[in-house]
């Protein structure tokens, strides 16, 4: 039948609060159908908030090359969801979903959003026509079923398109397309021509601005090529979501934020190629609301939930501090505070997506190491946690003089070809791990940082500075790191185990990393604690580090895989001889033609074999 109707998934849908501020008059758009046009009249006083999110789908263009994809006779038309283009069917592409604003009966000729059973805060762009009165769409039937937001009214002779359309032969192409209305259609595959087209367009020429921006707070100022947002006191999500979309639609390289605090819930931008900053770190906060993010349907939606997510671009964040303890409306942990990624998992467009993102003098606190938000800074691809063809980021980031404390993991990155990530000049602290390359094919340098953990209480609560790993069997084949003059200072009073810097690989193939650990500073305190350890990883090149304190190793080589481990170098570090441990360096069984140069004072326990001790 219809091309790609297989790949086809039904649209789930996810929270985010939105009000706006419109002007008295209200706003009509027509439907333009392949039956004949539908003048729709808008509801901007009652439902500002719907009508807000409908105009940011027609004034983006989302709704062109879409159809009316179900029709139930005496009951609705439907559209909003799916489109027709070169042959293929695909997804309209979605925002953030909207808060429900039921006002009125769901009667013949009104237009509503519809939404996912039991979550009544899930519209995103999906809209149907009631064909006929339909009472049992307003109340609640107990688990969220009914108020369905009536936000417009047919006007005119709009109804004889819709009664015409609802009239037409319906077939079954399989998904969501089980009551497709189709045209002039005899059998076989349905063809574009078949499709009844439902572009929506304004019926007027108001001014091309972001009606959910609320002037009173949000302002432009052209000369400076500026969007600045004043806080409102409340929630200010709507407003920086409103900026950032018209930042990204128009090219206005810089949304400021002023010296005061701001309340957000979830923002999500796409292709904003511009900067979003405050004034510093200690004027510009934003805080995430508790309970604010619908965590479980974002991830149903196809995004991996996050605070902040900027899907492809050119993005950066700078001068602000952003604070977060339990965002999901569920209470389940956050995945990642701000996300830098490609289009969503259920995206059936399998092409690699790229990103140049950058945070720059931007302080990151959340609640705790052991709760509330697994990642601060995530660099990945939506598939990296939901799985998918959506597994390959391009482009580069760059972390700058920045400060991160309190999560579960600092920063997560998974790129691809040889992509730039460097992470510069900045501080983490008391996070159970402050870096991870992932299944990474990158070129990562992590230069100049300061990594401290101290845990006094917290029992089984391992804590680590750098991590580099593979997770998946489909790991690319070559990663390269350099970690050099970084300060690494661990404590720990309970008898965790830790390391201030991890390679292992865990998948059955080994990845090639070309890693180098140079002029770093390693101060332990604790006697399960370890400097560097690698597992599995070739041809390390360990040299100028200085080693103070007390841990189990200094430097631990071994192979967990059973491929084993050869062509390390460890030569001129120092401060071994005041280091308290159980060996100093330990080259494990599954070590070879390993490399520990002289004159370093290391107490070395070689079990492997043709390793060479000078």
């Amino acid at each position: 039948m219809l091309h790609a109707i297989s790949n086809i998934r039904n649209f789930f849908f996810a929270l985010i609060l939105l009000c706006i501020s419109l002007g008295a008059g209200a706003t009509n758009v027509i439907i333009n159908t392949s039956i004949g046009d539908i003048e729709i009249e808008l509801f901007d006083t009652e439902t500002p908030g719907t009508v807000a999110n409908f105009l940011n789908y027609v004034n983006d263009g989302d709704y062109e090359d879409s159809f009316i994809h179900r029709s139930v006779p005496g009951f609705v038309i439907q559209g909003g969801g799916f489109t027709f283009k070169d042959g293929i069917v695909g997804n309209v592409p979605t925002d953030p979903p909207i808060a429900n604003e039921f006002n009125r009966s769901n009667l013949r000729g009104t237009i509503s959003m519809a939404k996912i059973g039991g979550d009544k805060d899930s519209a995103t762009s999906q809209w149907f026509i009631n064909v006929a009165d339909n009472p049992g769409l307003d109340g609640d039937d107990g688990s969220g079923g009914g108020f369905f937001t009536v936000f417009g009214q047919v006007v005119g002779d709009g109804m004889d398109v819709v009664d015409a359309i609802a009239a037409l032969q319906r077939v079954n192409v399989g998904g969501a397309l089980g009551e497709l209305p189709v045209r002039d259609w005899s059998g076989g595959d349905v063809l574009k021509e078949n499709l009844v087209f439902a572009n929506v367009v304004l019926a007027n020429n108001p001014p091309p601005v972001n009606t959910a921006c609320d002037a009173a707070f949000v302002t432009q100022n052209p000369d400076e090529l500026v969007i600045d947002i004043a806080p409102t006191g409340t929630d200010d999500t709507v407003n920086i979501q409103c900026a950032l979309t018209e930042a990204a639609k128009t090219g206005i390289p810089i949304v400021r934020l002023a010296k005061a605090e701001y309340t957000v819930s979830s923002i999500l931008v796409t292709e904003f190629n511009g900067s979003f900053q405050g004034t510093t770190r200690d004027d510009s906060i934003l805080n995430v609301a508790d309970q604010s993010i619908a965590c479980s349907t974002m991830q149903d939606q196809g995004l991996t939930p996050a605070a902040i997510k900027f899907v492809r671009g050119e993005p950066r964040l700078r001068f602000m501090t952003i604070k977060a303890a339990n965002p999901c409306i569920s209470g389940d942990p956050l995945q990642h505070l701000i996300h830098f990624t490609g289009l969503d998992a259920n995206d059936s467009n399998c092409k690699n997506d790229v990103v140049f993102g950058a945070i720059d003098r931007v302080n990151l606190v959340g609640p705790g190491r052991e709760t509330g938000i697994l990642s601060a800074i995530a660099v990945t691809p939506e598939a990296m946690v939901l799985g998918g063809c959506k597994d390959t980021l391009l482009g580069t980031f760059k972390l700058n003089r920045s400060e991160i404390s309190d999560f579960s993991t600092g920063i997560s990155t998974a790129m691809r070809a040889g992509a730039q990530v460097d992470v510069n000049f900045s501080a983490f602290t008391d996070n159970s791990t402050a870096i991870v390359l992932a299944d990474s094919n990158q070129s990562t340098t992590i230069i100049s940082n300061e990594i401290n953990s101290e845990n006094t209480n917290l029992a089984n609560a391992a804590a680590y500075g750098v991590v580099i790993t593979t997770v998946g069997a489909a790991a690319p084949s070559k990663t390269r790191v350099v970690i050099n003059n970084n300060k690494f200072i661990f404590s720990d009073s309970v008898g965790n185990s830790g390391s201030a810097i991890a390679a292992g690989l865990f998948n059955t193939s080994v990845q090639d990393v070309s890693i180098s650990i140079t002029n770093n500073k390693f101060t332990l305190a604790g006697g399960q604690l370890i400097a560097i350890s690698g597992n599995d990883i070739n041809n390390a090149a360990i040299s100028a580090n200085n080693f103070a304190g007390n841990g189990l190793y200094g430097i631990l080589a071994d192979s967990v895989n059973t491929q084993g481990v050869s062509g390390w170098t460890i030569t001129a570090n120092s401060g071994f001889l005041g280091f308290t441990s159980l060996s100093d360096v330990l080259l494990g069984s599954g070590t070879s033609q390993m490399i520990i140069g002289p004159d370093q004072g290391a107490v070395t326990d070689d079990q492997g074999t043709e390793n060479t001790i000078l």
